[in-house]
């Protein structure tokens, strides 16, 4: 089968020299949509679907669930601190309606010598901290959504622990 499909490459390859590609690895995906349908169908056939995980918000969203089976929880931590740094609202969003109810009932968060009541108002402080409007947005919507923004101020509880020798 895959000799058949390399011959059946080799010859539309040879026949429709049209666009020139690069041996560029950063342009490996551009090379694969300037090929002919149906070379791009075998090739796009022999490509995991995680490393089209983060080609375009389509594919995005079709193989999200895949990403979870890849990664353990601290590497997931990384994850979203590096995508609230990047301010990167879309692939947060995703994270935040999957996640909002464990990220409510992880309590008692530590994050550089701070106890946060809740993961949600550690990552709300993370997002004032690392100036990322768009994430912090989509967390005071998702907090209006649930009916929790009545006398916030009150309820961001943040404990500072010091240790003196």
């Amino acid at each position: 089968m895959i000799i058949n499909n390399l011959k059946i490459i080799y010859y539309i390859f040879l026949n429709n020299m049209y666009e020139p590609f690069s041996n560029d690895p950063t342009l490996f995906f551009q090379n694969i949509n300037n090929l002919p349908k149906e070379l791009y169908l075998i090739v796009n056939s022999y490509i995991p679907a995680i490393a089209k995980i983060q080609l375009n918000k389509e594919l995005y969203v079709k193989y999200h669930y895949l990403f979870r089976n890849y990664i353990n929880r601290k590497q997931l931590e990384n994850y979203i601190r590096v995508t609230v740094r990047q301010d990167n609202d879309f692939v947060f969003n995703q994270l935040l309606q999957e996640n909002y109810n464990k990220w409510f009932n992880i309590k008692k968060y530590l994050y550089q010598d701070c106890i946060y009541a809740n993961y949600i108002y550690f990552l709300k402080t993370y997002c004032v901290e690392n100036q990322s409007t768009k994430c912090k947005e989509k967390i005071d919507n998702l907090i209006q959504e649930l009916g929790l923004s009545k006398n916030q101020h009150k309820k961001n509880i943040i404990r500072n622990i010091r240790w003196k020798h």
